[in-house]
């Protein structure tokens, strides 16, 4: 097998415009996920899969066409993880991201 590695002089930089954008994403996401535990609390904890499906099925238009939800899945997961007091215990797995795959 064989590998070919090209290397340009002149990389494409990102922009700060779209950092920034990926920043108010950030912060979006965020919120929403504080959302959805807030409405859920009286219902009890949901699970980090019943969050995704939330968060699919809203039309957020400024996901990043390349990854979409499952690109910023560390966003949510952590933040999921900070307010859920028993995510030690909730048996959800590690893995949960592939239930992506199949929406």
């Amino acid at each position: 097998m064989n590998i070919v590695l090209v290397c340009f002089s002149n990389p494409p930089k990102v922009s700060d415009k779209e950092l920034e954008k990926d920043s108010e994403l950030d912060k979006h996401l965020e919120s929403k996920v504080e959302e959805i535990m807030e409405k859920s609390d009286e219902e009890g904890m949901p699970d980090l899969a019943y969050v995704m499906y939330i968060l699919s099925a809203e039309n957020t238009s400024n996901l990043l066409p390349e990854g979409g939800l499952a690109g910023k899945c560390n966003i949510i997961e952590a933040v999921y993880s900070r307010l859920n007091p028993h995510r030690e215990s909730d048996g959800a797995s590690d893995e949960w991201w592939k239930i992506l795959l199949f929406w």
